[in-house]
This record gives C-alpha cells, sequence and structure tokens, in this order.
C-alpha cells in the first residue's frame, strides 16, 4: 500500500501483527528506538522507498521475521549488528539502497533463501574508512540455504574490484543456489566464474563482465533493458576489447546478449555465433567498429571448432536490437544458411547512420518468423529491400511480419520496393519519412490491416500506384489511417493493442499518472503562452517527445490557499503536449512552447513547480508565460536542473524574475521562499549525491590520504589555530581508517551542489574531464621513473623554442584532445627569441605578470624579517649597500628610498619556516629576496637577489645567504641567469597562494552562504551570484587532482607538499576589507592618497599596466553597486532589518570565514555603506581582480623557460662538476635544473585550471539573460555600467597599443 506517514509512535503494543507495511512514505525519516519491542509475532515487514537512515536496536525483537523488504531505501547506507538475531528470516531484499558496508551478523541469518543487496553508492569510502570489510569473507558459507542471490555494485567502486575474487571464494559453499544476480569487472574473474560447480546448476542469472564508464544520460530505452532482464540466462558484456574465449564459453548458456561499447569488434560472428544455440536476445549497443552482424568470411576462416560455414547461426533468436552503431553497415556480409536467423521475432535498428538497406534477398528467405520491424534514425536508407537483378517477387514473402514502424528515415523513397511482401500485416507507422510520397496498393494489400499511423500532412499528400501505373487511395484504407496525435508518448502510440486505437481520434483527456488530476484543453476561454527553454544532453532521444512529460504548475502571488496553510494557491499540473519545439545552433538547447487555458483563481502567477517525468534530468534556464490577463509578458530566470520525478526529490519551486527583500514579499509566495532556502541548506547530515543541491560548510580534510599511506597524512586545514582556512562545500561525513579527522576520497567525482555543475559552458566540463585523463597519465609517468633517472629532454635553448608538443594529445583510452602548446611563448618572445632571459622582461614580469600584488616599496634598508628570532635565529637579509648602490642611477640608498624608488619582492619568510622540510623532496628551493629599482623611463631593473637556506646546525642558527647581482660577461653573468630562475621558482611557487587562496578558496564561503541564506528573488543574491559562476566546481576539482596528496602542485611546484600549509600561514594575515584595492596599494606603498589624482590615488609607478586597469574596473564595479543598492535601500534601517541579510553575513563570519570570526575589522552590516563597500570588495575578488591579473598572463604562465615551477638542484659551488658545466654550457646547467618536460606539462594543467579564459563566460558589464530584472531602473544604471566597461576594454587596447608605455606584457 501506498502510505503517507511522516512519524510511528514509540512503541505500539501489536502481540498478533502478522505483517506492517510502510512502504512508500517518502517522508519516514525514522523510526522510534523501541517501536519493534511488542512486535513477537511480525512475520512481513516492509519499509520499501522511504527516507529513513537507520534501523532501530529494537529490530532484534522480530524473531519470528521472515520477510524483510527495504528496496529502494536510498538513505539508508549501514545495517546494525542486532540484524543478526534475525534468525527466522527468509527474504531480506535490500535492492535500490546504498549500503557501504554488511554487518559480520549478517552470517547468522542462516534460513536465508533470498539475499539481495545494493552498493551504489559509496562502499569506496568505507574500504577506506573504518571497516575492513564490505561484505564479510566468511558470511557465504554459513548461508547455504540461500537460493537466490543478488550483489548490485557501483561499477565504478574499486573495492569490487579488489574483491570479487573473495566473492567467488564465497560462492562455493551455496550449493542450493539458483538464481545469481552478479557483477564481474574483469573476464579473468569470468573464467574462475565459468569453473565453479555451481554455474551448471544456475536456473536463473543476470551476468555483467567489464569495466563501466558513467553516463550522463544512458541512451538505452529503460523498457528495452527490462526486457533483456526478464531472460532467464542474462549476460551483458561491457566496454570489451578483442576475442575474448571466456565471453564466448558464457554464451553458449545465455538466453540473452547485451554487448555494451565493445571497442574493437566488427561483426557477432567473431563471438561464434554458432554456438550461441540458445541465445534468444540479442541487444548491441553503441558498438563503433561493428559492421555486420553475419560474416560469412569470419564463420569459415575460423576452424578452431571445424568447418562451419555451412551450418545454420542463430537459430533460436528471436529478438534482435541493434541501437547507435556508427559504422554499422548490414545485418549479413556474404551468403547465409538456410535457417539461419530462422525464429527472429523482432528487428529493431536504431541510430546507425552508414545503414543504407535492411533486407538482402537472403534474410528475407529466412525471415520465416519476423513478426516486426522497427527503423529509427538511420538517415543513409533510401530502400528496405536491396533488389539485385534477378530476382523472383514471388519468392519474396515476410510470411509473419505485423508491424511495421519507419521512423526519422530522411532518404527512404520505397517501403517494400512495390512488392506485395507482408501478407498478414496488421500495423504500419510512418513518421518523419518526407521523401516516402508513393506507396503501392500491393505494399498495404494485407487483409489484416487494421491501423495505418502517420502524420497528417504526409498522409493528405502520398501518391499512390499499382502494376497499372497512377491510382487513387484504396477506399478501405480511409478508414484504419490514425493521424499520430502529439499529447501521446510516440513509443506508446508504436506498441499500444491495435484493437484498442480509435481512428481519427480526437484531443482527449491527458491523465497524469502522478497527480492524477485532469487537465482540459478545450477550445474556448481565455489563453496563455507558455515557453520553456531547456539544455539536455546530446544523446537524448527524440525531443518531439520532451514536453510530453514535463508538467507544469502555476503558483499565486496574490491568491492564498486556506488549506494549504495560505501559501499562493496551485494550479492544475499542464503538460506541453503540442509539437512546438524549436532548437538552436547547439543541439543540446531546446525550446517548448504551449498554449494552456488560463485559470482566473491563480491572478498573477509568483512562482511555478515544474516536474520531470522523463528519464533523465534536465537543465532549465527560463520560462516566460504570455498574455496573463492583466499582467502580459513574465519572465522567470531558472537555471537549475530539475531531477526525474521518479527520485522522489522535493518539488522544485522557481520564482518569477521580481526581486524582493524578505519584508516586501508577497504573503502567498512567503512561505515557499522560506521553504526553498531550508531546502538548499539540508539538515547537515548524510552522504552527499550528485543529483543534490545542498550548500553546506566542511574543513578542508580531504587534501591527503593517510589509508594509501603515511608519507600522504595532511593536516586538516580549517578550525583550529595552527591552521586556519576558509569553509569549503560539505561532501562526504566518512572518514579515513587511520585518522579519523580525515575525509575519505571518493573515486569518483567530489560532490558539489547539482546547479553548479558546468552546464553554460559544455567545453569547460569536456577541458576539465580530458585534463583529468591526461593528469594521471602524467601522475603515473612520473611515479613509474625513479627521481634519480629523471632526465631532461632539452641541452639547449633552441630545443625549447623548436619543441612542437602538444600540450593536450595524449592518447587516454579512445581519447585525444588537443588545445595548445605546454611551451607557450608570448608575443614579445616569439618576436625575440630569448627576450625572456633579460633583465627588462625579468622586472616587467614581477610589475604586471602572474601575481602583480605581491610587490611592494622598499622602506626600511636591510630588509627585515617578522620570523620569531627564538625560533629561526637572525634572518635579517644579507644584502648590503655595495650590491646595489652602484647601479642606483647616480642616486644614494637613502636617496632612492626617500625618493620612493625602490621595491622588493619579498618571499623569504613565506619559505624559510618550510625549506627545511621542502629540500627533502626532490626540489631544491631558497627563500628569496629581489630588490627593484624604478628607473627615469618607468620600468624597473633588479638590483640584486638573496637566496637563503635554513642553517646545516639548525634553524635556531638563523640563514646562510648568498647574494647575486647583474652581470653579462662569464661565469658570473650564468650565475645571475640562474638566481633569477631560483627567484621565479619561489615566485611561482607563492603564486598558489595568491592565487589560488584570494582568488579560489577565500570565495567559496561566500557561494555558500549566498546560496543558503539569500532567496533568489533577494536583490543582493542576484547581484553576486552571476559572479559565482563555476567557483566550486573548479575548487572541487583542484582539491581531487590538483592541491591534493600526490597531486600536480605536490609533483611540480617548488612548494612541495608544503603549499597548503604555507596558503593557511598567509591566510593569518588576510583581512577583508584590505581586499579593496585601492587600500592594498596604499598597505604595500604602491600609492598613497591624493585628492588631485584621477582616482583619489597617486601610483608611485605610473605605467603599471594591472593597476591602471585594475582601478578603473574597481570605481565601475564600485559605481554600479552603489546604484543597485540604493535602489533597494533606501536608508541604514533597511539594511539594518533584512533578516536574510543578517543571516548570511553572520553565517559568513561566524561559520564562512569561522577562524577569523572574532576579527574587530569584519564590516557590521549596520550601514549602508557597509553593504556596498562589502559588495564591491566581494565581485572584485571573484572577478575583477581574477581578470585583471590572470588573463593577461595566461600565455606568459604556460610558457616554462621564462616561468619555471620548481628547481632541481641548487647553485653550483666552484669545484664541482655542476660548476664546470655552468662554465661550459651555460644554457645545459639551466635546463638540467628546472622542471621536467613532464613536469612542465602538469604544471601547465594547474595554471590552465586556475587561469583558463573559456569563450562561454559571462564578463563584468554583461549578463546571461537580457530579463535578468524587471525594474527599469536598474536597467538602465546596469547599461551604464556595460557602457563604462566597454570604454574601459577600449582603453585597455589603446594603451596597449602606445608604444611609449613599456611595461605592458
Amino acid at each position: 500500500m501506498n502510505n503517507k506517514l511522516t512519524d510511528l509512535p514509540e512503541r505500539p503494543i501489536c502481540p498478533n501483527l502478522r505483517a506492517l507495511y510502510l512502504q512508500n512514505s517518502d517522508d519516514l525519516m525514522e523510526i522510534p528506538t523501541t517501536f519493534f519491542e511488542c512486535m513477537p509475532a511480525l512475520q512481513v515487514l516492509d519499509l520499501s522507498y522511504t527516507s529513513i537512515k537507520s534501523l532501530p536496536q529494537s529490530i532484534s525483537k522480530l524473531v519470528s521475521l521472515r520477510e524483510f523488504l527495504l528496496k529502494g531505501c536510498e538513505l539508508l547506507m549501514k545495517l546494525p549488528p542486532e540484524i543478526g538475531a534475525l534468525r527466522n528470516l527468509e527474504v531480506f531484499d535490500l535492492e535500490g539502497t546504498e549500503l557501504i558496508c554488511l554487518p559480520k551478523e549478517i552470517g547468522e541469518l542462516i534460513n536465508l533463501t533470498c539475499l539481495k543487496v545494493s552498493f551504489y553508492g559509496y562502499a569506496n569510502l568505507c574500504k577506506n574508512s573504518q571497516t575492513d570489510e564490505i561484505i564479510p569473507k566468511t558470511a557465504f558459507s554459513k548461508l547455504t540455504r540461500l537460493k537466490e542471490l543478488s550483489i548490485d555494485v557501483n561499477p565504478d567502486d574499486q573495492w569490487w574490484d579488489e574483491e570479487a575474487n573473495a566473492i567467488l571464494d564465497g560462492l562455493f559453499w551455496l550449493i542450493n543456489l539458483k538464481t545469481l544476480n552478479l557483477y564481474l569487472p574483469t573476464v579473468e574473474l569470468l573464467k574462475r566464474f565459468l569453473q565453479l560447480k555451481i554455474y551448471p546448476a544456475l536456473s536463473h542469472l543476470k551476468l555483467t563482465v567489464g569495466h563501466h564508464d558513467q553516463r550522463i544520460i544512458s541512451r538505452l530505452p529503460e523498457k528495452l533493458e527490462m526486457k533483456f532482464k526478464n531472460f532467464d540466462k542474462c549476460l551483458k558484456y561491457k566496454n570489451g576489447k578483442g576475442k575474448t574465449i571466456e565471453i564466448t564459453e558464457a554464451l553458449k548458456h545465455s538466453s540473452a546478449f547485451f554487448l555494451d561499447r565493445h571497442w574493437t569488434v566488427t561483426n557477432l560472428s567473431e563471438f561464434q555465433i554458432h554456438e550461441m544455440k540458445q541465445l534468444k536476445f540479442c541487444l548491441l549497443l553503441e558498438c563503433n567498429e561493428m559492421q555486420t552482424i553475419i560474416n560469412e568470411a569470419n564463420e569459415k576462416d575460423n576452424d578452431e571448432y571445424g568447418s562451419k560455414g555451412d551450418k545454420p547461426v542463430l537459430t533460436s533468436l528471436e529478438h534482435l536490437h541493434i541501437l547507435y552503431m556508427k559504422n554499422f553497415k548490414s545485418i549479413l556480409e556474404g551468403r547465409i544458411v538456410s535457417s539461419s536467423l530462422s525464429h527472429l521475432k523482432t528487428l529493431a535498428i536504431h541510430t546507425c547512420p552508414k545503414l543504407t538497406t535492411i533486407f538482402t534477398l537472403d534474410l528475407i528467405r529466412n525471415f520465416v518468423n519476423l513478426e516486426e520491424l522497427i527503423v529509427e534514425d538511420c538517415p543513409k536508407i533510401k530502400r528496405l529491400i536491396s533488389l539485385e537483378p534477378p530476382f523472383l517477387g514471388s519468392n519474396l514473402v515476410l510470411r509473419s511480419l505485423k508491424k511495421v514502424s519507419l521512423l526519422d528515415l530522411p532518404e527512404l523513397i520505397s517501403m517494400f520496393s512495390g512488392l506485395e511482401i507482408a501478407p498478414v500485416l496488421e500495423v504500419m507507422m510512418i513518421y518523419n519519412c518526407p521523401k516516402l510520397n508513393d506507396l503501392s496498393t500491393s505494399e498495404v494489400s494485407s487483409k489484416n490491416l487494421k491501423v495505418i499511423k502517420g502524420e497528417r500532412e504526409w498522409w493528405g499528400e502520398l501518391k499512390w500506384h499499382n502494376l497499372r501505373g497512377s491510382c487513387c487511395q484504396p477506399d478501405h484504407l480511409v478508414s484504419i489511417f490514425v493521424p499520430l496525435r502529439w499529447d501521446r508518448d510516440l513509443m506508446a502510440q508504436l506498441t499500444e493493442d491495435p484493437a484498442a486505437v480509435t481512428p481519427h481520434g480526437v484531443l482527449e483527456t491527458i491523465i497524469s499518472e502522478n497527480e492524477n488530476k485532469k487537465i482540459k484543453c478545450e477550445i474556448g476561454g481565455c489563453k496563455i503562452k507558455v515557453q520553456v527553454m531547456l539544455i539536455t544532453s546530446c544523446d537524448y532521444g527524440d525531443k518531439t517527445l520532451l514536453g510530453e512529460k514535463i508538467s507544469l504548475q502555476l503558483i499565486s502571488a496574490v491568491a492564498c490557499d486556506p488549506g494549504n496553510e495560505y501559501r499562493g494557491k496551485i494550479g492544475q499540473p499542464a503538460f506541453f503536449v503540442t509539437k512546438n519545439i524549436y532548437r538552436g545552433i547547439d543541439e543540446t538547447r531546446t525550446t517548448l512552447s504551449e498554449t494552456f487555458d488560463w485559470d482566473e483563481e491563480i491572478g498573477v502567477p509568483g512562482a511555478f513547480i515544474m516536474k520531470n517525468y522523463n528519464d533523465t534530468e534536465l537543465y532549465l534556464e527560463t520560462l516566460t508565460i504570455e498574455d496573463v490577463p492583466g499582467c502580459g509578458r513574465i519572465h522567470f530566470v531558472c537555471n537549475s536542473w530539475v531531477c526525474p520525478a521518479i527520485l522522489r526529490k522535493p518539488d522544485r519551486v522557481f520564482f518569477t524574475n521580481q526581486t524582493y527583500l524578505p519584508s516586501e514579499t508577497p504573503a502567498a509566495l512567503r512561505q515557499y521562499r522560506e521553504e526553498e532556502l531550508r531546502k538548499l541548506r539540508g539538515d547537515g547530515a548524510g552522504m552527499r549525491r550528485r543529483r543534490d543541491l545542498v550548500y553546506d560548510y566542511a574543513c578542508y580534510n580531504d587534501l591527503g590520504d593517510p589509508d594509501k599511506d603515511s608519507k600522504y597524512v595532511h593536516p586538516v586545514l580549517g578550525g583550529s589555530i595552527e591552521f586556519p582556512y576558509p569553509r569549503r562545500i560539505r561532501t562526504s561525513p566518512l572518514s579515513t581508517k587511520t585518522d579519523p579527522e580525515s575525509e575519505s576520497r571518493p573515486w569518483f567525482d567530489i560532490y558539489v551542489p547539482r546547479d553548479e555543475h558546468f552546464i553554460h559552458n559544455g567545453l569547460q566540463w569536456r577541458f576539465l574531464d580530458g585534463a583529468e585523463e591526461c593528469i594521471k597519465v602524467l601522475l603515473h609517468r612520473l611515479d613509474s621513473t625513479p627521481q634519480d633517472n629523471i632526465t631532461n629532454d632539452f641541452n639547449t635553448f633552441e630545443d625549447v623554442l623548436n619543441k612542437e608538443l602538444d600540450l593536450w594529445r595524449f592518447e587516454y583510452g579512445t581519447r585525444c584532445l588537443s588545445s595548445g602548446n605546454p611551451y607557450q611563448k608570448s608575443k614579445a618572445i616569439r618576436e625575440k627569441k630569448l627576450s625572456w632571459r633579460t633583465d627588462e622582461e625579468f622586472t616587467r614580469d614581477i610589475l604586471a605578470g602572474l601575481d602583480p600584488v605581491t610587490m611592494r616599496r622598499f622602506e626600511e634598508f636591510p630588509p627585515t624579517s617578522n620570523l620569531d628570532p627564538k625560533v629561526y635565529g637572525n634572518q635579517r637579509s644579507s644584502i648590503s649597500k655595495r650590491h646595489i648602490e652602484n647601479n642606483l642611477d647616480g642616486l644614494t640608498l637613502e636617496k632612492a628610498i626617500e625618493n620612493r624608488r625602490l621595491f622588493i619582492l619579498d618571499l623569504h619568510d613565506a619559505f624559510m619556516p618550510y625549506l627545511r622540510r621542502m629540500n627533502t623532496t626532490s626540489t631544491r628551493t631558497y627563500a628569496t629576496r629581489t630588490i627593484l629599482f624604478l628607473q627615469n623611463d618607468g620600468t624597473l631593473k633588479p638590483l640584486a637577489i638573496e637566496l637563503s637556506l635554513p642553517h646545516p646546525r639548525g634553524d635556531q642558527f638563523g640563514a646562510i645567504s648568498q647574494v647575486c647581482t647583474p652581470a653579462e660577461l662569464g661565469v658570473q653573468h650564468s650565475i645571475w641567469q640562474l638566481a633569477k630562475s631560483y627567484a621565479t621558482v619561489n615566485y611561482i611557487g607563492y603564486l598558489l597562494i595568491s592565487r589560488w587562496l584570494n582568488n579560489n578558496a577565500v570565495i567559496e564561503p561566500f557561494v555558500i552562504a549566498t546560496n543558503r541564506q539569500l532567496s533568489v528573488l533577494h536583490p543582493i543574491y542576484k547581484l553576486l551570484h552571476p559572479h559565482f559562476r563555476d567557483i566550486i566546481q573548479i575548487n572541487a576539482f583542484a582539491r581531487k587532482l590538483l592541491l591534493n596528496a600526490d597531486g600536480v602542485l605536490e609533483k611540480t611546484f617548488s612548494v612541495a607538499e608544503f603549499g597548503m600549509e604555507m596558503s593557511a600561514a598567509a591566510y593569518k594575515d588576510w583581512v577583508f576589507p584590505e581586499q579593496a584595492l585601492p587600500v592594498n596599494l596604499i598597505k604595500r606603498g604602491m600609492a598613497f592618497e591624493d585628492s588631485n589624482s584621477p582616482h583619489g590615488l597617486r601610483l608611485l609607478i605610473e605605467d603599471n599596466p594591472c593597476v591602471v586597469d585594475g582601478l578603473k574596473i574597481w570605481l565601475a564595479i564600485k559605481a554600479w553597486v552603489e546604484d543597485y543598492c540604493s535602489f533597494y535601500y533606501r536608508s541604514d534601517d533597511t539594511v539594518r532589518k533584512d533578516s536574510e541579510l543578517q543571516s548570511w553575513w553572520k553565517e559568513l563570519r561566524e561559520v564562512g570565514h569561522g577562524d577569523k570570526k572574532d576579527e574587530s575589522w569584519w564590516p557590521q552590516m549596520q550601514t549602508r555603506k557597509e553593504l556596498m563597500d562589502t559588495c564591491t570588495i566581494i565581485i572584485w575578488m571573484a572577478s575583477g581582480l581574477h581578470a585583471t591579473i590572470s588573463f593577461a598572463s595566461y600565455h606568459y604562465a604556460t610558457y616554462f623557460a621564462k616561468r619555471p615551477t620548481i628547481s632541481r638542484r641548487f647553485m653550483p659551488e666552484p669545484g664541482t662538476p655542476e660548476y664546470a658545466e655552468l662554465e661550459s654550457n651555460p644554457e645545459k646547467a639551466l635546463l638540467e635544473t628546472i622542471n621536467t618536460p613532464t613536469q612542465i606539462i602538469l604544471a601547465n594543467f594547474l595554471i590552465k585550471v586556475l587561469f583558463r579564459q573559456f569563450s562561454g563566460e559571462v564578463y563584468l558589464g554583461q549578463s546571461d539573460t537580457p530579463e535578468w530584472t524587471t525594474d527599469t531602473e536598474l536597467l538602465q544604471a546596469f547599461e551604464r555600467f556595460r557602457k563604462n566597461m566597454a570604454d574601459i576594454e577600449q582603453g585597455i587596447k589603446e594603451m596597449n597599443n602606445d608604444k611609449k608605455l613599456k611595461n605592458k606584457v
């Protein structure tokens, strides 16, 4: 029975209760601890499809229980040990759960005859966590009465790969087993399985072999897969390669075969089809090398079992389905033996672009039992029958053919070539065959013909002929023609009983199976037009069927429903039933349009509920309602995934494109607004699934992998004084086995809220997907090469400049991506090959390169350190006047400081605490200080570089340092070039902190808090949300492969495994108000306040491209934010009384940046100015700052000779072989010091992920929809912002062409 229970009584007294059915109670989440204590006679318990997360201990009291059903309990992840008390249990069904393990007590259920379990979810995490065994090894030895066993696992679960052997050992004890459902990842395991004694005795077997790959949307119709599973002995073979004896052996006893994505097979004959004597059902999907089914030559050439060329094949096959085979050309190649395929009843062919015909003469003679033919989406088919003269028409008879369906065949011109080939034909269905405009009366001469279905337009224009020539349409056909209906599922019309079809059907009442409510589509009354823009997978099938499975319910913004706690009245569900489908250039984007009757009781719609009854999720971009009485046009910007209704997720409510402060929200929408925020916040518990849309916080405790090896232990970042850090999105509650504070790392994708997945730009998703595969290959290459044997492929700089490696061209399986060159050269380098070696380019890169916000004005000489002298001793710089004073263009040191002409890039304190540990790895790194001088022409020149190492006797003895100065000739010149490389390596390592921390990590809490506390109706949500696009997804990818233990950062950057610790140390100095660009410039001494200057600031370096451009962008953002906030917040009191805003800011400070919650510099969010300043800083950090310092320097970062990320040896000492090489071959010495080619490519992956600029991005001054608001005043303000940004862009282009400006990159 279907229940709607939410709560259960604490301790019901039911001593005689025999059966308890609680299934389908979606809202039932908890069973009271004592609930089962007084049910001693209970024999049947059904808790299927509930939301329970655990079973109470009182379950042990059900000692009489014989049948226990927990199907579809997706939140149930563990069974209690008390389950072992159910010793009389015979049937235990856990299909559709997401268990992470079975308790060892499962072995106590000795009377079990049926056990079905599912680990389709997170068993990997358990494997890496507290439990050694997911399925106890000894359990099967006790369950000897089992007759039916089903183990359903996630095909991506690595634990199953490891333990499948043990499971096969356990099957040895199950001597009574008759029914088995099992997944074997490899053919080797299949070989073991076939040797088991139980194998011949199995009467029902569902066997899946081969590694699976995840698909966003499956192409296989669900009903077709169910047909496959209905056979007694089913074999599914996926992602196979080559010929395998084991598969051939298993096929001897199989009644159904599903071949999914075989990569090499060219015909089914390769699997010894003459041995498939029991095969009744065959399904072939996406075997893109397969060209035919039966190959005569292959049959004759294979002599392993003797001559077979004259033996019939597939004599028992009844159903053959061929889907999505891009190279499939024919069913038969060569001659076919009589009786082959003679029992075939169903032939269905879908989406085979190279197929040109269906039947040959031999095939027709053998298809004596063919009853149904379906051909769909085969664009090259012109005729179903290939007639090669001479032929005898009288012998061409498909004597059993009853149904023919021809769908989406644009080139089809003939059905049966004018022949009377189907004498018992009952049903014809023709759809979208525009060139089939002529039929012969012989083709439809069957006296059994009951129904012809097709488009009304096609039928009306159809021409007829007979043996004598043209003729009129036979009269009896008029009465059996049924026009295809767009309010019905196309395939449902294909399969329905012809006797149930009423010719000339009229539009009937549509009944929603889930709502059981009638939607009228009658003529007359007020109408509204609704248009929906969706994004579907490229693999989605017939898009004309989309709308039939999408329901829409409007929610009133003005009429409250007393029967629904005075929420806005909800209208009846309506479906998109007409054929109004529009496709854009992008085949994944679809527009549905429909006209509905208007419900006057709704009044003004303020929101709507959409339900998706398709099998797959859809991305809803926008919905527009036109001709609303009294309102006209109402637009909804949605940009969200809608899950299939079958998943029983809460209804998705989408709000109109109107903006309301919480206190101004219409009463009818207020509760919906609050409920949507509660859904987004979640309950803080449980595992996160890919389809979830929940935002919650966690520390960075998922970077390490302590279960793999102790060397991969990483400290938890966040939540401590030693390692403070911003919070990230919460993913998994499961900890590692060796460290309860560390989160287990899944093998599959790290969870991000569903709407944070890339959707606007498929290229970006494919980029990261391909990058991940390549990264894994390259990391393996580095791991498999001992450090002592790593060599460099380059001997000279000319080698580097001429190298033509493709960054992405790495074969991985069948994928080969290509985009860009790893040895990217900037325009300056292309014009002058060795310009990157000049001091001018070195200093220009510091000023306007990857991280132009680190350099500061030099105010004290010599440079000092802020490190604790009690721990680190004397860290004062060794740079003296003699090192620099001769190079100050005639100024004294004191005068140069006074005139603000000296600058420093000081990374000494950032590196020194970690250097001793860093240099125990493969890197050889210094702590560096670089002194720079501002010349009269506005450019910088380097004066000195200090390279420091910890004292060999201990940290407390301070540092030992070497000071290098510019030189033009000899070995000193080579030493200077090496010093610049060491400084650059240092600088690039520190880039992680400034880029990752300030542009990624600190932003994520803002994204989380905004989604949790600000409704989509809130003005600040609308202001900030466009700038948060892809941040969580990018950060998750970085944690998975770039920043994790043994990841790209540790393998290819000087900071090694200490980079994230360094970023935590840098976060200690992070101050939110100082992220404002003017404040940052003043703090670093790069500018000072001057009311006479254009921006109120006077820059010390006027030719400073990033700063000049950045200030213009900053002021444009500031002006836009002030216009925007002033529109909604007329006074400070409005800010203080905004409940959502206050909750947002409180959570952001106390949770998102909780380690800094007590800092006094946080704005209090009590005034309009505080709100405006805060929003300006957030937008600047999330977009303006990122663009200013990333896009311009993207190509610089990827040219490794200019920007090495790691140094592999220290500065050579006189008298050593390395020093001799530096004297004799300085180019080789430098190339032996910096990155290897593999390290180069890996480092570039990290840089590309952090810097990459995609064509689908929405930039400042742009909007992804022109109707982002309905407020005219704001649209005008945004237009000013847009023009301002356009002017800035034009000004930047002009300055880039100004040859007087020398510091542009």
